[in-house]
């Protein structure tokens, strides 16, 4: 194999083949193809060969079918079966000759071909840019630091042991009122796409009397229980709103991890004296809870103006093939969710969505080669201990799965954070007290 992993050519298999380069793009290469008729010809002798010895046409025997009669009726066939033999020889080889990296199967334009002629074509690569970074050590950054004020953990504190109103678990945990709240893992299973989840939802908290609820879940969770995990069968009938659904059954899997209710005031028996050990124990989570809050709050601002930064100064034309397929992967989620949710997605909004969508999935491919080259240059490598950090810190076990299940996208998730923390640590920041 050659270093970009593809099988040597053989020059016979060239031979004959004239490739020229005809467009050069920082993402984009089009070559210019001429096959000889000499070199045609062996791949149309066999070929028609085989055509002539398999076809089955009616009035004839098959092997005995007159030559005139087979190439009329299969000659499409055969210029199809030719074409199909040459094209990975050509393809192998102007990636290897080109040292390409390509981010998507080449496409084939102008194909100009018949049988007993030359064969002429192009050829589109969709290639990776080549990403000269600016520096991006020393950048002039802004920490915004927000400390945790004792007045804050008491107003907490007062609001968690004089509220007036709040939810607490209900005893028997039954989905028997619309005036109750669920607490809930889901999934939507189309069986034709079973491992593509219409919707997911994960330690959702839910108000049973809102108006739009997904598509089936109100009556699903009246068959579901506390701390079980149960599969319920959604039949989509006429009034369903989504018109490729109707008449579909769908597999709802739900993990109902607790139904709650409201209560307005403090019954006799809830409000248990609490002594100073318990307090202090409280105020000292609360503070912990906060400070975590605005530390992680801390650290996504900066690497907010990090990635602002590297965008800003690496302009990267990056494939748009990539960006199409980015940004039509987010307008079919966002179609799915609201369907879901029984409303509809107007003409203005999704063009309106196809726009934002648009410059995100620009941006989010431009800082995926950015963050590869920053993780190149700077060693940075994912360890085990990465990983399992990563798998730890999951909200839940359905958080969980889903990383474990689309690898490729945590090992990149922790890439990120490893790059922009190593660009941020390697700024010149000014700390800025909130």
């Amino acid at each position: 194999m050659t270093k970009q992993g593809y099988p040597p050519i053989e020059k016979d298999q060239m031979r004959g083949i004239e490739t020229k380069l005809t467009t050069t793009e920082p993402t984009k290469r089009i070559y210019a193809v001429t096959v000889s008729t000499e070199r045609l010809k062996l791949a149309e002798e066999k070929w028609f060969k085989l055509a002539k010895e398999n076809a089955k046409i009616p009035g004839f025997r098959k092997g005995q079918i007159p030559e005139e009669i087979v190439l009329k009726q299969m000659k499409p066939w055969i210029e199809d079966k030719v074409t199909q033999e040459l094209f990975p020889s050509v393809v192998d080889d102007i990636v290897k000759k080109g040292d390409l990296k390509l981010v998507y199967n080449p496409v084939v334009s102008n194909l100009k071909y018949q049988m007993g002629e030359k064969l002429t074509f192009e050829i589109t690569f969709s290639v990776e840019p080549t990403v000269n970074l600016k520096n991006y050590k020393g950048l002039k950054l802004k920490r915004y630091r927000r400390e945790v004020k004792e007045e804050e953990v008491e107003r907490e504190l007062r609001g968690l042991l004089n509220h007036e109103s709040y939810l607490v678990p209900k005893a028997d945990g039954k989905v028997d009122r619309d005036d109750l709240w669920a607490v809930l893992s889901a999934r939507y299973i189309d069986a034709r796409k079973p491992s593509e989840p219409l919707l997911e939802a994960n330690q959702e908290i839910i108000s049973l009397e809102e108006e739009v609820l997904p598509w089936g879940l109100r009556e699903a969770l009246g068959q579901a229980q506390v701390g079980s995990k149960s599969d319920v069968v959604v039949d989509c009938d006429a009034d369903c709103p989504s018109p490729d659904l109707r008449g579909q059954k769908l597999k709802l899997e739900i993990d109902l991890h607790e139904v709650k209710e409201l209560k307005q005031s403090l019954d006799q028996g809830d409000n248990v004296a609490l002594d100073a050990a318990k307090i202090k124990e409280l105020r000292d989570e609360i503070r912990k809870v906060m400070n975590d809050r605005y530390k992680t709050r801390e650290d996504s601002l900066l690497h907010d103006q990090v990635i602002g930064e590297l965008l800003d100064a690496n302009p990267l034309e990056v494939p748009e093939i990539e960006v199409q397929q980015r940004a039509h992967d987010l307008i079919e989620r966002a179609k799915t969710i609201f369907t879901m949710s029984n409303r509809d997605l107007t003409a203005p909004h999704e063009q309106e969505l196809r726009v934002k969508y648009k410059i995100e999935a620009l941006n989010d491919i431009r800082l995926g080669y950015i963050i590869r080259v920053i993780a190149k240059e700077a060693g940075l490598k994912i360890e085990e201990a990465d990983i399992k950090k990563r798998l730890e810190g999951a909200k839940d076990d359905e958080e969980r799965k889903k990383l474990i299940n689309n690898k490729e996208a945590l090992l990149y998730e922790i890439l990120m954070d490893k790059a922009l923390t190593y660009v941020a640590e390697n700024a010149k920041t000014e700390i800025q007290q909130l």
